[in-house]
């Protein structure tokens, strides 16, 4: 540990007992620490507690309600240990710092409505929202998902459905047939509440949404029908105009 050249300071940094004071690591004390670092016979600038508007309207005016010192200056301050102003803190003491912080750490409570949130509308994906609302209506189903996720609330009264056509890997672009739209959002449904703990959840869009169809062939040779399992049905109309 070398002593500064002709044994001056460097600004509040005092090494001048090395090597006067001191001459072996051993001999090192809290105090020589501290004077190496600058706390030692400096100057402690004054904390400026004035909130930053405040500060800007009676500059503006011409007045000075500052609690600094004349000589506080941002660079001249800069390496300066004993200086906390330009730290940040007027933006903590500002008006509404307080609202802000909690605004931001605290969750959002949810939001008391008469009814669910809106689905906004991508362009092309009325059908994907009509058949969210359908079954969101559906109260066991809705229970279903609800026990199988996180509740997450939100104060917007209208919801993006972006992220579950990303999730689908639809285009929001494109009319999709809504039938198909029906069957595959089912089909990732079922396989998440397979992976489910709760046997419920298993057999959640079995009970809800699957039914038997069975197609009768009757043969000679004495073989008669098929059974299958869907979750649409198929329904044949004629003279129906849109």
């Amino acid at each position: 540990m070398a002593k500064k050249a002709n044994g001056k300071r460097n600004g509040p940094y005092d090494w001048e007992w090395v090597g006067t004071e001191v001459h072996a690591a051993d001999q090192i004390t809290p105090l020589h620490r501290r004077r190496a670092a600058g706390l030692v016979g400096g100057k402690i600038c004054s904390f400026d507690l004035t909130p930053p508007t405040l500060l800007k309207t009676d500059r503006s005016k011409g007045s000075k309600t500052t609690g600094k010192d004349n000589s506080c200056r941002p660079k001249t301050c800069k390496g300066n240990p004993t200086c906390y102003n330009y730290l940040g803190a007027n933006q903590v003491i500002a008006p509404g710092a307080k609202e802000d912080y909690l605004h931001e750490k605290l969750p959002v409570l949810p939001e008391m409505r008469d009814g669910p949130a809106g689905l906004r509308n991508l362009g092309a994906t009325c059908y994907a929202n009509a058949f969210l609302q359908l079954w969101y209506h559906n109260i066991a189903f809705r229970n279903a998902v609800y026990s199988c996720v996180t509740s997450e609330y939100s104060e917007r009264k209208v919801v993006d459905p972006m992220g579950l056509i990303d999730a689908l890997r639809l285009s929001k672009g494109d009319q999709q047939d809504a039938a198909e739209f029906s069957k595959l959002f089912m089909s990732v449904i079922a396989s998440e509440f397979a992976k489910h703990s709760d046997p419920k959840l298993n057999t959640a869009i079995t009970s809800q949404f699957e039914g038997k169809i069975q197609y009768i062939t009757r043969c000679e040779c004495g073989y008669e029908s098929t059974t299958e399992t869907s979750r649409t049905i198929q329904l044949c109309r004629t003279n129906y105009r849109l």
